[in-house]
């Protein structure tokens, strides 16, 4: 084959750059054997040409390569002779990763899995029902995981039962959420809330709102790097994607600056609230 028949399936090449001395942190160079992984996807013309589930340590080294074709997948209801999209992946243990895949290129909803990296080997969840593939999220006790449902709710659904969600939380002023971070024990969320361009903590046994930080129903200030001090309901980042909280109250997010015209950058924000406002810490432009 030539690079112009494969160009639609597997990139040329990939390039991976390391700084040891920021991996390495405070942990020192035992961070330096850690792993990355990610899920990639060939679209063409809105047809998934091809998917994989990749795991590589720091220096670019491949580990694991899954093709994630259905035949390959191989497990009971799922499509034998369609390509899924990896989009969401989450760590489960020391060999497994919780992974969502849609069932086509522009379909952002599919099956999830355990998948085991050491072995390539697939297991279905929730009798291989789909739902939206944005994230995913093991419970803190039992055999259940957590997803946003793609409108307004979090659900917590049974990995190895196919009825109804087990529990499901439900919230205003919430608008396409894309992500959900379960902490505490599962007693509060952090939702990503796309359309709003908004973070918002819930309180998961009432599903009262603690606080929304960005956008129009914000509850701070937002500092941005110059010092200007943007009021209550500013949007200083627009349409993020996985926000969370990285401990320390800071929340990091990949922020799209959908419709903004601006560049999409690596955005990490700092919410004092003590002192009742916040204020960005760190990005990296794209």
């Amino acid at each position: 084959y030539s690079y112009g028949d494969l160009d639609e399936y597997v990139p040329r090449s990939m390039v991976t750059k390391l700084s040891e001395s920021l991996a390495s942190g405070e942990i020192g160079a035992q961070a330096l054997g850690g792993y990355v992984a990610f899920g990639m996807g060939s679209i063409t013309n809105h047809v998934l040409k091809a998917g994989w589930v990749v795991v590589m340590d720091l220096y670019g080294n491949v580990e694991t390569i899954s093709i994630t074709y259905g035949a390959l997948i191989g497990t009971p209801n799922i499509s034998a002779t369609n390509m899924y999209h990896p989009i969401a992946l989450r760590p489960h243990s020391a060999t497994h990763f919780l992974v969502c895949m849609g069932v086509s290129g522009s379909d952002l909803n599919g099956p999830r899995f355990l998948w085991n990296w050491r072995t390539d080997e697939y297991e279905e969840l929730h009798g291989g029902k789909t739902n939206d593939a944005h994230d995913i999220q093991w419970a803190y006790s039992g055999d259940y995981f957590w997803q946003m449902d793609g409108t307004t709710a979090l659900k917590e659904w049974d990995a190895y039962e196919t009825g109804d969600a087990h529990d499901r939380v439900k919230t205003r002023r919430l608008k396409d959420p894309n992500h959900a971070q379960l902490c505490e024990e599962d007693a509060v969320v952090y939702i990503s809330s796309r359309n709003t361009d908004a973070i918002v903590k819930v309180n998961v046994s009432s599903g009262d709102v603690l606080w929304t930080l960005g956008g129009q129903y914000g509850d701070y200030d937002v500092v941005d790097f110059d010092g200007t001090r943007y009021a209550k309901g500013s949007s200083l980042w627009a349409g993020q994607h996985n926000a969370e909280y990285f401990g320390d109250d800071e929340y990091c997010m990949f922020d799209n600056q959908y419709d903004s015209g601006n560049n999409s950058r690596l955005l990490c924000v700092v919410l004092d609230e003590s002192e009742g406002y916040a204020y960005l810490s760190w990005e990296y432009d794209t």
